[in-house]
């Protein structure tokens, strides 16, 4: 796909399954991959892909609505 969302996806998860054992057995693995390609299809261009800072941003945010 001309995104890479499913590149930044597949490394989202990698991310949040190298966090730890908990991580894992919460589904935060997931969740870091799906807020990492929610991030990047939100700009054009390599600037839009996210850093682990912005992904934990729109994590706290999201957190934060409920």
């Amino acid at each position: 796909d001309p995104t890479g969302a499913g590149d930044t996806m597949l490394a989202g998860l990698l991310a949040g399954r190298m966090a730890g054992k908990d991580s894992i057995v919460r589904g935060h693995a997931l969740r870091i991959g799906a807020l990492a390609s929610s991030l990047l299809v939100e700009r054009p261009g390599l600037d839009a892909v996210p850093t682990l800072a912005a992904v934990r941003a729109r994590e706290e945010a999201l957190r934060a609505d409920r």
